[in-house]
């Protein structure tokens, strides 16, 4: 708790800093522009800009400090008797009500087109949602119902083999819908950061080899180059577990055919000891990189609407949520002379986070 209230006031704090070097920059601009003999209708524009860049940077909060202190600014700096605070006048006063006022009118409408694009953002996520849950659930339930209704159906009529593999079959589907709907969980958490983090020691030999044998893949398909240094460090092995094997899968499922995914492990000791783990893999020559223009954000899909191949996005969502919830890095580029995706972890090798922290951003 003690943790937390001391973040908040940190935030606090640079927010606050923030606030007054923004409107102290565009005084300085308004200053400047005044020796050439701008009027005072155009500084007052001008701090005005300021409160408004600050409500994009910051926060409604953040505008309502901006209004106040550029109002301030404007009566020391740009009012006579210049570098004092003169309030006597009826017509001081109605410039300051008037400059206060505006700069708040036009923080509001700021924050009001900010919090409809949020709002039709949700609403277009909720619509992409509906769609592919139409699609992912029903694909696995429908694989599942056929191959148990054809068991009961021709149980008479068909060789112990068959039956074992119809039942291997739903086994199969079973686990994939078993793990869409963790992946679906794991999403839902992380995006309202509800997510704890239990720490213990891990070995990332280890942890690769557990992610390899749940894939089931065979060796040719996936290429794994270890550094040579015994790598541990600190973190829910269960979660990052998770979160290597939807990359991997994710790496598999849509590389070119034919081809290997690579995964290349290695040290970095500058600024800060962090692993580095790279999942590559080779793409179709037709692949649109605008596909990773929202890699790692929940419920895109490639799908046109309920038809098609491409699921919601949740694996590689969840797995972006794990790695940043552990204080790392993960990002993904087209390198464009081999056409492959690339996709880059750094996990920092000596964690100062405590048990159960999971303030993240």
């Amino acid at each position: 708790m003690y943790r937390q209230i001391l973040q908040r006031k940190k935030y606090s704090l640079i927010q606050l800093l923030r606030v007054v070097g923004i409107m102290l920059t565009t005084a300085a601009i308004a200053f400047l522009l005044e020796q050439w003999l701008l009027p005072s209708s155009g500084t007052a524009l001008i701090l005005l800009l300021g409160v408004i860049v600050t409500t994009v940077m910051t926060s409604f909060r953040g505008a309502v400090i901006a209004a106040i202190v550029g109002a301030l600014l404007f009566n020391i700096l740009f009012t006579t008797p210049r570098g004092t605070l003169h309030m006597i006048e009826v017509e001081e006063i109605a410039t300051l009500v008037v400059f206060f006022l505006t700069a708040m009118a036009s923080s509001y409408w700021v924050v009001r087109n900010r919090t409809a694009q949020t709002e039709l953002r949700a609403a277009e996520l909720k619509s992409q949602l509906l769609f592919s849950l139409s699609h992912d659930l029903r694909t696995p339930l429908a694989s599942i119902l056929g191959n148990l209704t054809t068991l009961l159906d021709y149980r008479q009529r068909i060789s112990t083999h068959e039956q074992n593999e119809l039942l291997t079959n739903a086994v199969g589907e079973t686990n994939r819908l078993q793990h869409y709907l963790e992946n679906l969980l794991q999403a839902t958490k992380f995006e309202y950061k509800s997510v704890q983090l239990t720490y213990e020691t891990i070995h990332l030999s280890e942890l690769l080899q557990s992610v390899v044998d749940r894939l089931e893949t065979s060796a040719p398909e996936l290429s794994l180059e270890l550094s040579e240094e015994a790598l541990h460090f600190h973190g829910q092995r269960a979660l990052l577990e998770q979160a290597l094997f939807n990359l991997l899968e994710n790496a598999l499922r849509y590389r070119k055919p034919g081809t290997a995914v690579r995964v290349e492990v290695s040290v970095a000791t500058s600024p800060e000891t962090v692993v580095k783990i790279a999942i590559s893999n080779q793409v179709d020559p037709g692949f649109d990189p605008q596909q990773l223009t929202f890699w790692g954000e929940p419920f895109i899909s490639r799908r046109n609407k309920d038809h098609g191949a491409g699921g919601m996005g949740l694996g590689i969502s969840v797995a972006y949520g794990i790695i940043r919830a552990h204080k790392g890095q993960i990002n993904a580029i087209l390198e464009t002379a081999e056409k492959r995706v690339i996709v880059s972890i750094e996990l920092p090798i000596n964690s100062t986070l405590h048990q159960g922290d999971n303030h993240w951003s």
